[in-house]
């Protein structure tokens, strides 16, 4: 374990630099660090420097492969093959494609194809027209990083189809994942494009496009992600299932090892090879191997093997957060869980007792990770798993994979069980959706200060509450786990948050304890939005469930997009905006109030429509002022000219900085210091302009991109502003340029 443990620390070292170091003289300790390896004092050393080899090779092996800035926006004609199972939303189809060898991409694209032909599937090849672009994707303080999951999944670059395709002759190996596209093809033909079809997929073969946003929300909440998607207890529970049917009929310990190693590995390859699912695979195989030699190996020694095995065929999985939940819940696991409670007599007892134990040392244990990683903790986890883990591992498990065995047979003969199935599948979400309404979720304290401390004294609280009794005080460690508790909203200054939405906008304004939204940011298409991925996580992490008002300065989607989705997850005071168009009832677009030393006002340019009919916001705040200012172009602008404020600190460029927008007049009036525009990266508007860039600049303003800077925080407290930018505060290897 010792050489494990070298190994984790000298990955995430590797994977904590903001730029990749000229490392290849390290080679030269290689050599030492293998004789190293057979000195028990020595072997986490070894480990160190193995590890962080190994990561760094990977690294720039990777970033040599990526797009390169010059075919940036090129559109490439690239041949390749479709790997894994292409995801339909909408009337985009995604698909993960590999050139072939000899293409001007190098390595694997994440591609994008809208309106593709039905029936895309893996192994085929294609030619395909590609605009490419290098990995990147939105990027705001605390939320999901996509750039580091393109990273890990070691991708290249994105891309998407533009222009004519032609199909050619199938691909190479791909069994397994023709074998999983038949699967959910049959799925769905069966139970229709429904929620549940969904679920079923995400059991049976570890797909999760099927699964909505309302049903992840009720996963979420409720702490059975890992139950409801495949992981590495459905790939144990498999295995001991196959162990004791071997064992009822009669197999020696040889054949009944042969048996159980291989329907895992079966299983494993149907459910998509993840690492949670490797791990899991990796250690029933050692266990088996260790019974067939009948040798007895301590449990650790088991997970060592898994982890040794998981790292260094992927060197940058440390960056997954499977490979965090999955090796830190079993670890715990075995650390804090025993055989022994006080030698009852009664078996049944004491299966119970561990069972609750389990459920104890993983809900206090993973605490600390969850809440570091995800942004929340499910307060009802620990009593929602005591029936959900039974529900799904020893029901709707065995179901899946009897009904997947006999899809293979004849899909006639499955429907009537696969109607069973989806029957119990329903009825676990009606239980899940009932504890997700009573299930409390708890947020950790907001504020990005001190973070990694906070969280660290609450790793160290859980631990002291698992430790045996008499080793450390109790209290103690309650006292540390205090760091996990939520706070209050932040209540002093100013904070103004131009979120990354990719091309639209949405603004957070924090003013003396209340919280204004200023647009909602785009919506995307089957439930999804910048509203719910990022605004949202957002808002709630920061300490608010209430926003006081909600402006909409118009009424296209890259706007208002997310509207719906605030209006159930979040308290809303009132809804003000413009009435141009407005599909849902609001306030007038005129108005004044005051919070504290806060002063807000909403106007717009009379008699106009479309763009020019945005509501525009101005606050003023002690010697500052900010100004929003939707979508308007220089007719509104013109018209509004005697009504803008002078001398603006912070204004949103106004229309993202199209060239029909920011007139020499607004910008000689407003005069601004500090200029924003919320745009997507290479989005196709052009957006901003650079003539319009550089006439704010010409005015001795700080032009900033959410495309370039990612989300941008503006605080005023005690006299001082601060600006943060999220690719300055977040640099890391995997960052785009």
């Amino acid at each position: 374990m010792g050489t494990v443990l070298g190994y984790v620390a000298g990955s995430w070292l590797v994977l904590q630099l903001p730029f990749l170091p000229e490392w290849h003289g390290l080679l030269a300790a290689l050599p030492v660090a293998g004789f190293a390896l057979r000195s028990a004092r020595l072997a986490p050393l070894a480990g160190l420097a193995l590890g962080a080899c190994l990561t760094l090779a990977a690294s720039e092996a990777l970033l040599a492969r990526w797009v390169s800035a010059a075919d940036e926006g090129r559109t490439l004609l690239v041949r390749g093959q479709v790997e894994g199972l292409a995801r339909t939303s909408g009337p985009i189809t995604r698909f993960r494609f590999l050139p072939l060898p000899g293409e001007a991409i190098e390595g694997r694209l994440t591609v994008a194809w809208h309106d593709a032909p039905a029936g895309i599937g893996p192994g085929q090849r294609w030619r395909l027209p590609l605009r490419v672009n290098r990995p990147g994707g939105s990027l705001n303080f605390g939320l999901f990083d996509y750039e580091k999951w393109l990273f890990a999944k070691g991708l290249v670059g994105r891309a998407y189809v533009a222009g004519e395709a032609r199909q050619e002759a199938a691909g190479g190996w791909a069994v397994f994942d023709r074998l999983r596209d038949r699967l959910r093809q049959q799925v769905r033909r069966q139970l229709g494009e429904t929620q549940t079809a969904g679920i079923v997929a995400a059991l049976m073969l570890g797909d999760t496009s099927g699964i909505g946003p309302e049903a992840w929300r009720v996963f979420s909440f409720t702490g059975v992600i890992h139950l409801l998607i495949i992981s590495g207890l459905h790939v144990g529970i498999i295995a001991l299932l196959v162990w004791q049917l071997g064992r009822w009929l009669g197999l020696g310990l040889l054949p009944g090892a042969l048996a159980t190693g291989l329907a895992a590995w079966l299983y494993a390859q149907l459910a998509g090879w993840g690492l949670p699912v490797q791990r899991a695979l990796v250690m029933v195989v050692t266990v088996l191997l260790a019974r067939a030699l009948a040798r007895r190996l301590p449990p650790m020694q088991h997970f060592g093997y898994a982890a040794a095995f998981v790292l260094a065929l992927q060197p940058l999985s440390l960056l997954s957060q499977g490979a965090w939940l999955s090796f830190g819940a079993v670890a715990l696991l075995l650390a804090f869980v025993r055989d022994g409670y006080g030698g009852t007599r009664r078996p049944w007892a004491l299966q119970v007792r561990r069972a609750l134990r389990a459920q104890w040392v993983i809900y206090v244990g993973m605490a600390p990770l969850l809440v570091g990683l995800v942004g929340y903790l499910a307060g009802g986890a620990l009593l929602v798993n005591l029936f959900a883990i039974p529900l799904v591992g020893f029901l709707l498990v065995p179901g899946v994979l009897a009904t997947a065995l006999l899809l293979l047979a004849s899909e006639a003969l499955a429907a009537p069980m696969l109607a069973l199935l989806a029957g119990a599948v329903d009825g676990v979400l009606w239980l899940l959706e009932g504890a997700a309404a009573l299930s409390p979720v708890v947020y950790p304290q907001p504020g990005e200060a001190w973070a990694a401390l906070r969280y660290g004294l609450a790793a160290c609280g859980c631990l002291l509450l698992l430790l045996p009794k008499g080793l450390a005080p109790r209290w103690l460690g309650l006292v540390c786990c205090c760091c996990l508790a939520p706070g209050g909203k932040p209540n002093e200054g100013l904070a103004i948050t131009f979120y990354d939405v990719g091309q639209g906008l949405s603004v957070a304004v924090e003013a003396e304890g209340s919280l204004l939204v200023y647009d909602t940011g785009p919506a995307y298409g089957d439930g999804y939005s910048a509203a719910r991925q990022t605004l949202l996580p957002s808002l709630r992490a920061r300490g608010h469930r209430v926003i006081d008002r909600l402006v909409i300065s118009h009424w296209d989607n890259d706007h208002a997009g997310g509207l719906v989705h605030l209006q159930e997850e979040m308290v809303i005071g009132a809804l003000l905006g413009s009435e141009a168009d407005a599909k849902a009832e609001v306030g007038a677009c005129a108005g004044a109030w005051r919070r504290g030393e806060a002063r807000f006002r909403l106007f717009s340019a009379p008699g106009l429509s479309g763009n020019d009919s945005s509501c525009l916001l101005h606050l003023a705040y002690r010697q500052h002022s900010l100004l929003l200012t939707g979508d308007i172009e220089a007719p509104a602008e013109y018209r509004l000219l005697a009504d803008l404020p002078m001398d603006v600190t912070v204004m949103s460029a106004p229309h993202h900085g199209s060239k029909t927008s920011s007139s020499p007049a607004l910008v000689n009036r407003t005069r601004p210091e500090i200029v924003v525009a919320s745009t997507g990266y290479r989005n196709r508007f052009d957006h901003p302009a650079a003539h319009v860039r550089q006439r704010y600049v010409n005015r001795g303003a700080w032009f900033l991109d959410t495309a370039e800077a990612g989300a941008i925080r503006i605080t005023l407290r005690e006299g001082r502003m601060t600006v943060e930018r999220a690719r300055d505060r977040l640099p890391a290897l995997w960052r785009r340029p």
